[in-house]
């Protein structure tokens, strides 16, 4: 668990050097540590080309890790997992792993897997081809207490009932 700034910011669930993995599924059979060999050494790369500068491209990563987030939770199958590493690199992803396949997005707009044909893979795509087809939206848009992308959760809902109510 990470506590650097006095509240909790997310668990680390295996540690290999500078390199970390936290995910979603920590209840589960699957072992991080097997996740995290996975990311450190993947057998495939290559670049999404997001099209943007460096300042709007990171912005862009940030709408696309919450978008990623908020979706994996609502759809209810969550394999969301942020990793990291050291130097001399510092870089930091957000995907999908398991104890058997990895993908993750780097905020390099690189993605790394265990395989070509890795399912994290697949999910990771499907969930930018969503997040493409949202407007690369950061969370569900609520418009007249409705929510558009099709990501809602419970708390949401809660919310936008609020909202109408004068509430929040």
């Amino acid at each position: 668990m990470n506590e650097t700034l006095g509240a909790l910011l997310f668990y680390v669930d295996a540690v290999d050097g500078d390199s970390y993995v936290s995910v979603a599924w920590r209840d589960r059979e699957d072992d991080p540590t097997a996740a995290l060999a996975l990311l450190n050494h993947p057998g495939h790369i290559e670049t999404y080309d997001v099209g943007l500068d460096d300042a709007a491209a990171a912005a862009a990563w940030r709408d696309a890790r919450a978008y990623f987030a908020a979706r994996d939770h609502a759809l209810g199958a969550a394999s969301f997992s942020t990793w990291g590493s050291g130097a001399p690199d510092w870089d930091s992803g957000f995907g999908f792993t398991s104890g058997r396949n990895t993908a993750m997005l780097l905020d390099s707009w690189q993605i790394r897997a265990n395989t070509a044909n890795s399912p994290a893979l697949a999910k990771l795509r499907d969930y930018l081809q969503a997040w493409e087809d949202a407007d690369r939206r950061a969370a569900p848009l609520v418009v007249s207490g409705s929510v558009c992308t099709g990501i809602a959760t419970q708390p949401l809902r809660a919310a936008t009932d609020r909202l109408g109510e004068g509430g929040l």
